[in-house]
C-alpha cells in the first residue's frame, strides 16, 4: 500500500505521474478525485500501463466522459464502485465491465460482500419488495460496536431487525433492488436530493 504525499493529493498531475513511475496497480479515490485524475490523464494523453483497478470510495460514482476515456485508453482496467458508511466500512461492491461507452452514468452500488448483510426496510423495519424504495440497513461482521460516549445515538442508529433479532446499522441512505439483484443508491432519507457520504 502506498499513501500519497500532501503535494500529490493537491496536484493530481503528480498523482498520475506517481502511478506511472512506480507501476501502481490499484488506486482508491472518491469520485471527485477520480474525476480530476481522469482529466489529468486525458489532458496529458497518458496511458497507465500498470494500472489494473480504479476503485471509487467515499462518494456516489458518476461516470463522466473523462472516466470513460480513462477506462477505454487502458484496456483491462477495471472500474469498481464500493459502498459503505464509516460505521460499517465497505459492505457492497459493483464492478463495471464491458465497453466503457455502455457504463451507466450512475452505476449501482452492487451486492453485499462476504460477511456483510444488506436489507432494504420500510419505516416499520419490514422488508420492501424488489423495485421498491427502502432505507438501507447493514449488518454482519463489519458492524461497529457503536458510538463512543453516545449511548443515545447508538440506540437510535444500531437497531434489532427481524425474527432472529439481527443487529443492524440504519444508514439513512435510500436504495432499491434492481432486477439484476444489484442495489441502486437513491440519496439520503433526510434529503433524497443530497449525495450520500460513503466514507469507507
Amino acid at each position: 500500500m502506498r499513501l500519497v504525499s500532501e503535494s500529490s493529493r493537491k496536484d493530481v498531475r503528480q498523482l498520475v505521474g506517481l502511478v506511472t513511475d512506480e507501476g501502481i496497480e490499484r488506486v482508491l479515490l472518491p469520485c471527485s478525485a477520480l474525476q480530476t485524475f481522469a482529466e489529468a490523464a486525458y489532458a496529458a494523453q497518458t496511458r497507465l500501463e500498470t494500472l489494473r483497478a480504479v476503485i471509487n470510495v467515499g462518494e456516489p460514482l458518476r461516470v463522466t466522459p473523462e472516466i470513460r476515456w480513462l477506462c477505454r485508453a487502458n484496456p483491462g482496467l477495471v472500474l469498481e464502485n464500493h459502498y459503505g458508511p464509516t460505521e460499517t466500512h465497505e459492505v457492497a461492491s459493483y464492478t463495471l465491465s464491458g465497453s466503457p461507452e455502455d457504463f451507466p452514468t450512475l452505476p449501482p452500488i452492487g451486492t453485499a460482500i462476504d460477511g456483510a448483510t444488506i436489507r432494504l426496510l420500510d419505516a416499520d423495519l419490514r422488508p420492501v419488495p424488489p423495485g421498491t424504495k427502502g432505507e438501507i440497513y447493514v449488518g454482519g461482521r463489519c458492524l461497529a460496536i457503536g458510538y463512543e460516549a453516545r449511548d443515545d445515538l447508538t440506540a437510535e442508529r444500531f437497531v434489532t431487525v427481524g425474527e432472529h433479532g439481527q443487529r443492524m446499522y440504519r444508514t439513512g441512505d435510500l436504495g432499491l433492488q434492481l432486477p439484476s439483484g444489484d442495489l441502486a443508491y437513491l440519496g439520503r432519507a433526510d434529503n433524497p436530493g443530497e449525495g450520500a457520504r460513503f466514507p469507507c
